[in-house]
């Protein structure tokens, strides 16, 4: 073992500041520094904190972020029909053995407590001490939140133990979940005093622990129904509102538009030079497998235009669920209500609802054949497997009124909450500079690939009304909504 040497990551050595580079650059081997000099000021401290978050942040992102662990709740779904198949973790017919929710996180929990340990016993000034501390307790606790989210019981390390150790070692695992979020909490709150009110872009303030802390209090008393986490909730989450301002730009909150946008508290930045899209399942999971030749055969007469190439190649498999999607909320045209989309005035006076439990027969509502020669069917015999009889998949059936001269989608989509554009591709839409059809035999359908499956395009099953596919760290739901017109 390698004792009194501290390795640092590159993102954590640009953190260094140009006063001290020369001396601190000056060291052999390049790739180490003494712990004098890690912990000898709050520059360098920072660094090895930076490099630090760096691995921590990446426990909410990605799979681990709203694509992958929000698959597990009633917002989003995940699903491939090629490949992957279901989601074998959240049937628990993929967990075994051999399954690891961060039960080798040990190396991390170490960096963490030589964060806390090594500033407390630095020459810092006292303020300088309690923010890099402050910083190891709030990175600790997300640590400990993530294996209690995802294990409910953990080894909780809270000290750095040396080789020779071994006692010190024996630690017990959480007795309950309960213990598990206490210590989570205990952590986050004490941090929130010494972070920093403002930031730099990527580094957390004490308004993204206080944001954590209350989602890890939610989640807490899901489980305990201890009314103190609910309190806290209150208390930390009206902190964030009162403080932080909302921007007018919410579209920038997902893309590149606004990458300092003041409602990110705590930012994932990454420089284009060295990044790939495949490094980000917000993107690469969430986006269509769709070329222009797709569309060639498809019955719409909306071809991509492919400005920058092919504009679709991802492969999606995370989707938002019609639960999600339903939240938000249109304008009545006639009150000025905030209703769901079906419960309208304009909706019901135009489009007959039918008990879906009529489709019964494959192709019921729409057969068509592609310019191919291809048949193209509403529903498929996918769409009659109903894997969870407690959440079934037609949730919706219903064909335009006599005379009506409406349109479905429009009747959808339109006055929707703002929100919802920058959230959610729809029917009729535009999407990355291409107008988006998911209506059947549209342009981004269920349909519209050689194969029906339709793998990575829209998902199973689509709506021959409207379906929705997936912006930048966003969904698409996977409940069907049939309709047996679209004019």
């Amino acid at each position: 073992m390698i004792k009194n040497i501290i390795k640092i990551g590159m993102f954590g050595v640009l953190a260094l500041t140009a006063a001290s580079c020369q001396d601190t650059m000056d060291t052999h081997p390049t790739t180490t520094f003494d712990e004098a000099t890690v912990w000898g000021s709050k520059a360098t401290a920072n660094a090895f904190v930076n490099a630090t978050y760096d691995n921590v942040i990446n426990m909410f992102t990605g799979s681990s972020s709203c694509v992958g662990w929000e698959s597990r709740t009633p917002n989003g779904v995940k699903c491939s029909q090629v490949g992957e198949g279901i989601d074998g973790i959240a049937t628990e017919l993929g967990i075994d053995r051999t399954s690891d929710f961060g039960i080798s996180r040990f190396g991390l929990l170490r960096r963490c407590n030589l964060i806390i340990e090594k500033a407390q016993a630095s020459t810092m000034t006292e303020g300088e001490k309690a923010e890099i501390v402050a910083k190891g307790r709030f990175l600790r606790g997300l640590v400990f939140y993530d294996l209690t989210r995802k294990m409910g019981r953990f080894v909780p390390i809270t000290s750095v133990i040396q080789a020779d150790q071994e006692e010190k070692a024996r630690v017990p695992m959480t007795s309950s979940v309960d213990e598990s979020y206490k210590l989570v909490v205990e952590d986050l709150e004490a941090a929130i005093p010494n972070l920093p009110v403002e930031a730099k872009p990527g580094e957390p303030t004490k308004y993204a622990a206080e944001l954590l802390l209350s989602r890890a209090c939610l989640q807490a008393y899901a489980y305990t129904k201890k009314a103190e986490y609910l309190d806290k909730v209150i208390t930390y989450a009206s902190d964030v509102t009162q403080n932080c301002s909302l921007s007018d730009n919410y579209g920038g909150l997902f893309n590149e538009t606004d990458e300092t946008n003041a409602e990110i508290l705590w930012g994932y930045y990454r420089l284009k030079a060295n990044t790939k899209i495949g490094n980000y399942e917000e993107l690469i999971r969430t986006y269509p497998n769709i070329s222009s030749d797709d569309c060639i055969n498809s019955k719409s007469p909306i071809q991509f235009k492919n400005p920058n190439g092919r504009t679709y190649e991802g492969w999606a498999i995370y989707f938002p669920t019609q639960d999600l999607v339903d939240q938000y909320l249109v304008t009545d045209e006639k009150t000025g209500e905030a209703l769901p989309w079906n419960e309208t005035s304009q909706y019901k006076e135009n489009v007959e609802s039918i008990d879906p439990n009529t489709v019964t027969t494959e192709g019921q509502l729409d057969a068509y054949e592609q310019k191919n020669g291809n048949a193209r069917r509403m529903p498929t015999p996918q769409d009659f497997q109903q894997l969870n009889t407690a959440y079934p998949t037609n949730l919706h059936y219903g064909k335009l009124k006599a005379g009506s001269t409406r349109n479905i989608s429009e009747l959808m989509y339109s006055g929707r909450d703002a929100r919802f554009a920058s959230s959610i591709v729809y029917d009729g839409c535009s999407w990355i500079g291409e107008t988006v059809e998911t209506n059947l035999g549209g342009n981004c359908s269920m349909g519209v690939r050689d194969k029906e499956d339709g793998a990575g395009t829209t998902p199973q099953p689509v709506t021959t009304g409207a379906s929705l596919t997936s912006r930048i760290q966003s969904h698409v739901h996977t409940s069907t909504v049939w309709y047996s017109s679209t004019t």
